[in-house]
C-alpha cells in the first residue's frame, strides 16, 4: 500500500527553525517534494528554504507559494538531511513523501 507523509515546520514570528529527516532505504520512495510559503512581510522581508544548506527556495517580500520536485541526490537515503526555514514571520514549509514500505 502506498503513503503519504507531509512533515511540515512554521515560523510564526520570524528568524530561522531546522527540523532533520533520515529516508531509510528500505522503503520505495516514488516522489519527494517541497512546499514553501511566505505572506509577505513588507518592503525587505523574505524567506529561504534548504536543504542541508543548499537553498531550494527564496520568496521575497512580495510574498506567495513555491514548490516542487526533488532529486533523489537532495533527499538521498539512509543519511540525516537538515531542512530550514529562515526569514520573515508567516513563513512555512513541508516536506511531501510519497512511498512504499518494502
Amino acid at each position: 500500500m502506498d503513503k503519504l507523509i507531509i512533515i511540515a515546520d512554521a515560523l510564526w514570528s520570524g528568524g530561522t527553525d531546522t527540523f532533520n529527516i533520515k529516508l531509510p532505504s528500505d522503503f520505495i520512495f516514488y516522489e519527494r517534494s517541497f512546499s514553501h510559503y511566505f505572506d509577505g512581510g513588507g518592503y525587505g522581508a523574505n524567506s529561504r528554504m534548504y536543504i542541508d544548506e543548499d537553498e531550494i527556495s527564496y520568496i521575497g517580500s512580495g510574498g506567495g507559494t513555491k514548490y516542487g520536485l526533488l532529486s533523489p541526490t537532495q533527499l538521498s537515503l539512509d543519511i540525516f538531511h537538515t531542512i530550514k526555514i529562515s526569514g520573515g514571520s508567516n513563513s512555512f514549509d513541508a516536506i511531501v513523501l510519497i512511498y512504499r514500505e518494502a
